[in-house]
């Protein structure tokens, strides 16, 4: 892990999701689907940076892209940052996805900011993949736009919209519920706002479907020395106590 500026490259909006292009250092090199990095706001009177999942990376072309909305005065901050100014990043931080098996019968389940870490996963392993169902939820038909960034990358996507403007009328977890009554699934992955990750756990485990969760929090060090980002989550790796977002995340396995 390092610590860097990066140049902002370039960046685009769909509906209230904001992705920043932002030069790559030769640390993010070794990054993997499911690392996250610390950025700054770019703020001087905002002293802590805030974790975002790597979106998309490109080590050929020298660059990496991380997506995010407003949630508060930092990353409404970031959201009327323009191109060429340099912002603070310290990363790779955490853990990765496990690399899938190949004849496994998998299903992404992704809500609202949860859709970030599965475009870098997709990419890695989808020439590797021939069975991927993706579940992504949406505000709106604005936000789901954002699905011209995963086409090709998986065999079937269905999304979701909170209100039913496009795909499927309803959250993404009665969309994967629908499908899963037809469809078994050897593994899940999943990311999102804590109820429907808890509703999709629940799914999980009545079916005894393995799970890999990655999991959000509000962090300061991103090394697990400040234990801000505690959680309760339970885990196949937990032993004792309470693990950490950052260091033991922020990809946990479930087995049920």
């Amino acid at each position: 892990m390092k610590e860097y500026k990066a140049k902002i490259i370039s960046r685009r909006k769909y509906g209230s999701y904001h992705i920043f292009r932002l030069a790559l250092d030769t640390a993010l090199n070794q990054a993997k689907p499911g690392n996250f990095v610390l950025l700054s706001t770019g703020k001087s009177d905002q002293i802590l940076r805030r974790p975002m999942a790597i979106y998309s990376i490109s080590e050929s072309e020298h660059w990496i892209e991380i997506l995010f909305t407003v949630a508060g005065k930092g990353t409404f901050h970031l959201s009327q940052i323009e191109p060429d100014t340099c912002l603070s990043v310290f990363g790779p931080l955490g853990n990765a996805f496990d690399p899938p098996k190949k004849s496994s019968s998998l299903a992404i389940v992704a809500g609202g900011i949860g859709i970030a870490p599965f475009l870098y996963w997709l990419t890695s392993y989808a020439t590797e993949l021939t069975n991927v169902k993706t579940f992504f939820g949406f505000q709106n038909l604005e936000q789901s736009h954002v699905l011209a960034d995963f086409e090709g990358l998986s065999a079937d996507i269905q999304h979701a919209t909170d209100d039913g403007s496009s795909g499927f009328s309803g959250n993404v977890v009665e969309c994967f519920e629908a499908h899963l009554k037809k469809h078994p699934f050897d593994h899940v992955y999943t990311c999102g706002p804590p109820a429907m990750m808890d509703a999709v756990q629940s799914l999980c485990k009545s079916k005894k479907i393995s799970l890999s969760a990655s999991l959000e929090a509000r962090m300061a060090c991103g090394m697990g020395v400040c234990l801000s980002c505690v959680t309760d989550f339970e885990h196949d790796q937990k032993t004792q106590g309470y693990s950490l977002v950052c260091k033991q995340g922020p990809i946990f396995h479930q087995s049920f």
